[in-house]
């Protein structure tokens, strides 16, 4: 049976997964619209997100045009450490793994990628910070 400190530190960790959840997109633009000058979306808070116009550039650039309807920003992940593991899962589906796979190495395969490791995940994120969301395991 749990005790009094477990559950304060539950409820803690709830609490601070809901605030955090005030900073989660609410909007998911295609790249064809981001193509059309749609460089900011509204989060759940209801505050505004901007992304960055090199990034946008650079994905616009290496994403074939005819993947642009169905590829979507900002590109979701949730961290996990499983067993002493961490790892960053995508989230959506095989149009989103197969961009993050574009994003990462420039090429994609049918399946595209589900997870990253903590390495492929700061790559990842030196180049494309304003694109990307993460959540923790929950």
């Amino acid at each position: 049976m749990p005790g009094k400190g477990s559950r304060i530190i539950e409820e803690k960790y709830k609490d601070s997964v809901r605030r955090l959840s005030a900073y989660w997109p609410q909007e998911f633009p295609t790249l064809t619209q981001l193509e059309e000058g749609k460089t900011s979306i509204r989060l759940a808070s209801g505050a505004i997100h901007e992304f960055d116009r090199g990034e946008v550039e650079r994905l616009l650039e290496q994403v074939p045009s005819y993947f642009k309807d169905f590829m979507k920003v900002p590109v979701l992940f949730r961290y996990e450490k499983i067993g002493g593991r961490a790892r960053y899962r995508v989230l959506g589906d095989y149009w989103q793994r197969r961009l993050v796979e574009l994003m990462l190495t420039g090429d994609y395969s049918y399946e595209g990628v589900e997870e990253l490791s903590v390495d492929e995940f700061i790559t990842l994120l030196s180049k494309y910070k304003s694109l990307i969301f993460v959540t923790i395991l929950y």
